[in-house]
């Protein structure tokens, strides 16, 4: 039965890879990298529904691929000065938000609640613009990726937004579960 898990976490195992090795592609197959990474992070979700092989592994395994992926790229194009402060900012506020949220979540709960973390819709669109952008950016599709910026941005603000809204909702519903059972 584990077998299953081994083709979604190995595509999650995989953005990691790529993620290591970004700052050294050359820049003509950095796009290529990117679209890659998308493609693991779309196929790895589908893998693990049709072979009903969800595991705790892959629900922690594939947000973190997905931000060390991000990290690498924002961090990479910074590094060369391809993207500003500001813009690493703007780009990774989603990312900022779900880390502090999760994580404030898990103390609040004493780490009980990690399996209650899901993927959400604004998080996964927020994902597909980021990395639809950064694509585009390693192009040289300017004129795109100046459309597409702020639409990004406020995405992924919003997804950001969104993962707090869930994390606050339920950090009340860990807090009254919590004192229920203390009390009983």
């Amino acid at each position: 039965m584990r077998w299953r898990t081994l083709l979604p976490n190995g595509l999650s195992s995989l953005r990691i890879a790529l993620a290591c090795v970004f700052p050294w592609v050359p820049p003509d197959y950095r796009a290529f990298v990117v679209v890659l990474a998308a493609l693991t992070d779309l196929v790895d979700g589908e893998a693990s529904r049709l072979f009903h092989a969800q595991s705790d592994l892959g629900r922690i395994l594939d947000p973190i691929a997905d931000k060390i992926f991000l990290l690498a790229v924002l961090g990479t194009l910074l590094w060369e000065g391809q993207l500003s402060w500001w813009e690493i900012v703007l780009l990774s506020l989603r990312d900022v938000l779900v880390l502090l949220g999760a994580a404030l979540w898990l103390v609040h709960s004493r780490g009980r609640s990690w399996k209650e973390m899901y993927p959400r819709l604004l998080g996964k669109c927020a994902t597909g613009l980021q990395l639809i952008y950064l694509a585009a950016l390693l192009v040289g599709y300017t004129q795109f990726t100046a459309l597409l910026f702020w639409p990004t941005v406020a995405v992924s603000a919003a997804a950001g937004l969104d993962y707090w809204y869930v994390y606050v909702s339920r950090s009340g519903n860990s807090a009254i579960a919590a004192t229920s059972e203390r009390e009983t």
